[in-house]
């Protein structure tokens, strides 16, 4: 795996040095060829769905959109 970016809509309070903090915007002026997918890792699934909501019609393929709930209830 090779994090391309990561996005976030505060992208100076990440904190993250590992790899370029992008904001939605960026994220959504991407080429589709440029990254093999979106992972959204959220604690909740309510945010995460409307996440994907907003970014399907942005422009990102929805078969490129994948979750990741780490605290499953």
């Amino acid at each position: 795996c090779h994090v391309v970016a990561v996005c976030d809509q505060n992208p100076a309070a990440t904190g993250i040095r590992e790899a370029p903090v992008i904001d939605v915007r960026q994220l959504c002026d991407l080429d589709p060829d440029f990254y093999d997918l979106v992972l959204i890792d959220l604690e909740r699934k309510d945010i995460a769905t409307a996440i994907r909501a907003d970014l399907e019609p942005s422009g990102i393929p929805p078969q490129k959109i994948k979750f990741f709930y780490p605290h499953r209830r």
